[in-house]
Order: C-alpha cells, then structure tokens, then sequence
C-alpha cells in the first residue's frame, strides 16, 4: 500500500551528525552574519580545501579550529571564497533568526537528499499498536516492558519469534532535495528552569513524502494479522489522544491518520502512561532524570522542546494514496 506523508509541523529525525559553525555560514541582505539570518548555506569543506585560494588561509583556518571548535568561519575567511563552496542552501526559519551561531544538528540524508527512514515511521507506528493491542487485552502488568512487547507482536504476527516477530513492512520515503523540504530551527525546552537552546534541521510544514507498507495479510507469505487500513487506524486513535492532552497543540486541519516523529515526542508517545491512565493502573510510573519526580498515569510531561514560543515538533499526517 502507498502512503503519502505530509508534515503538519516542523520534524527533525538526526543523522547523529553536528554541523559545526566552521561548516556553514550565515547570510542575510547578501552579507555573511555571525547570528542566523535570511539563509544557512552548508559549505562543501571538500571543494573548500583543494580551492587555491583557501591554501593562503589554511593555516589560519586549522589553528583556529585547534583553539575552538565551535569557531565561525565566516570570521576567519572572504565570504566570496565560502559562497563558492555552497553544498546546499536552507531558509532560516523565524525561531533562530537574530540567534547567535551554534552548531546544528543534521537532518538524515542519502546521498545528499532528505527522507524519512521506514524505522523511524514503523517505531512510532509500534507505539500505537502496542496501546491499541495490550488495551484490547487489558493487560496490567506494565512495568515489563519485554513481555508485553512479545505478547503483542505475537498476537499481531503469524510467527512466534517474540520481539523479532515480522508484523509490517515499511520503506524509507523517497528522497528530496534539502532545498526543498528543509529549514533551520531553533528550540529550547519549555516547562522547567534554564534550557539548552539547539538548533535543527527541520522538515518545512508541508512537504509531502511517500513510502509503502504491507502486512503480507494479502499475499501468498502472510506475515501479519492486521491490515494496513487497521494500523493506520490505530495510529490515528493513539496520536490524536496524546495531541489533545498537551499543553502545546497546535490548531490545524487535516485529513488522515495522525502520526508523530523524531526529537520533540512526548513521553507519553514513547511509552505507557496513556494505556495506565485509561486502564487506571496505578503502579506504572515513568522515571526521568536528575531530581525529577517520576511522572505517573494522569500526569502530562511537564517538560517540552518547542520551535519559537509555542510550536510542538513531529506531527505528520498519512494518507493511503
């Protein structure tokens, strides 16, 4: 089955990669900042360093990075020489505008271009039928993970491997230029005392993708017991439940199967305390780190990373195409 994806607001799935400050620069009014402005233009360091025009300043250029990593090279080098070393070019986008450089965390990409990974849709597609299943079955023990995590992908595949059941398909989307579907973000933690502010690689509200996925529920080799149509289903009743208790929502109209993805899910994406509260399971509780009281069913994150002063990250919508 095709899905169409679109993004309902701004997603960022890591590389596991820093972009840092002696990487990019920043260019606003046709001139090279030191804060975030009109444009972030990742600069091709290869290209860069075989350039005879960068030899004079390499010398420059590598104490420098030696003494500080987080350096901005748009201090150290003519800004005609860097904007001829453009690998990509994103819009800055109005929460990091004005901010001071930092290093950026990169958006996944192959060979260059943008997708969303099948693993990170079928993660998140995971979360929902976990809550849907162990609902259904009114399970109660929560606090092991493991077993409900077997007990589910057995009641939901046609084989009997536990945790490495095969219950659904998904690939990577297709790719698109960072052009197109990027733009620099800058979030900070709302909620609690003072946060580190980190700047992203974003989706763009919009951009539509597409990736497929199957059960095998209509195939000679059938490996799982729930249709697609009942999988984005659950997705849709799991994500809406948690869209409605946070604090941070946002007012949009769609039509679809509601999903959410990336850095930014709430932990009541990632874990039980939804399926606790509705069941009225009183010993399940979530730990978080330092002095943090242990969050309980009923309770809504206290904590979360928003791009500007109020705009929730990862929410994307499927349609069956």
């Amino acid at each position: 089955m095709k899905i169409k994806i679109k993004i309902l607001a701004p997603v960022h799935i890591g590389s596991g990669n820093k972009i840092s400050p002696l990487e990019y620069v920043s260019v606003g009014k046709n001139r090279v900042n030191n804060v975030f402005d009109g444009n972030f233009i990742r600069l091709n360091m290869e290209s860069l360093f075989a350039d005879e025009g960068f030899k004079p300043n390499m010398e420059l250029f590598i104490n420098s990075a030696k003494q500080a990593s987080n350096r901005y090279i748009g201090d150290l080098l003519p800004a005609n020489l860097l904007l001829s070393h453009t690998l990509y070019k994103l819009p800055v986008s109005p929460s990091a505008t004005g901010r001071a450089v930092i290093e950026v965390s990169e958006f996944v990409k192959s060979a260059g271009n943008v997708f969303i990974p099948g693993s990170s849709i079928k993660g998140a597609l995971l979360s929902a039928v976990i809550y849907k299943i162990a609902k259904q079955k009114n399970i109660r023990n929560l606090r092991e993970h493991n077993e409900i995590l077997e007990s589910v992908l057995e009641e939901i595949s046609e084989g009997k491997s536990g945790r490495f059941s095969r219950w659904l398909d998904v690939t990577d989307t297709d790719r698109i230029a960072p052009e197109t579907s990027l733009e620099i973000s800058y979030t900070e933690s709302r909620g609690r005392g003072k946060s580190i502010p980190v700047v992203y690689e974003t989706l763009r509200t919009g951009t539509e993708f597409e990736f497929e996925m199957k059960t095998g529920i209509e195939d000679f080799y059938q490996f799982g017991k729930l249709s697609c149509e009942e999988i984005l289903e659950a997705s849709n009743d799991f994500y809406t439940k948690i869209l409605r208790k946070s604090r941070y929502n946002f007012t949009t109209s769609h039509k679809g199967f509601l999903l959410r993805l990336g850095q930014g899910s709430s932990v009541l994406s990632t874990s039980l305390l939804l399926l606790a509260e509705e069941l009225n399971i009183r010993n399940y509780k979530v730990f978080r780190p330092g002095r943090l009281a242990p969050l309980l069913p009923g309770q809504n994150p206290a904590t979360a990373k928003l791009i500007g002063r109020d705009t929730s990250m990862g929410w994307v919508v499927m349609q069956i195409v």
